[in-house]
């Protein structure tokens, strides 16, 4: 046992915080109504970005549907897995828009339409 100068000894602090630190961590690794409406939040921020320069993919809105009635539901790991999925589509949404503002057929594609 290691000890101190004043003879106290670290091993019950050690132990202590050996009980304790995975109970921690598993508390705050359960997922709760505020995380999966926070996640929600974020994904439907995404998804107006992505819809501001016309980017909004097909499925999103849809996606922050099942999420919120997954939350309701108290399903928060599923609510929060689909909500992080739609903020994903509206990030690649509006980055996707971005990078097409300025795209043009090529010329070979013009000259077969006419």
């Amino acid at each position: 046992m290691i000890t101190t100068k004043r003879g106290y000894g670290y091993g019950l602090a050690a132990g202590v915080l050996a009980v304790l630190l995975p109970l921690g961590a598993a508390w705050s690794e359960t997922p709760d109504r505020a995380q999966a409406l926070a996640g929600i939040e974020a994904a439907e921020a995404a998804r107006r970005r992505a819809d501001s320069v016309g980017g909004e993919w097909r499925d999103t809105a849809a996606m922050i549907a099942r999420a919120r009635e997954l939350a309701e539901a108290g399903r928060y790991p599923d609510a929060i897995e689909l909500a992080d999925q739609a903020k994903r589509q509206g990030e690649l949404g509006y980055d996707q828009a971005l990078g097409e503002q300025n795209a043009d057929f090529p010329a070979y594609v013009l000259d077969r339409s006419r």
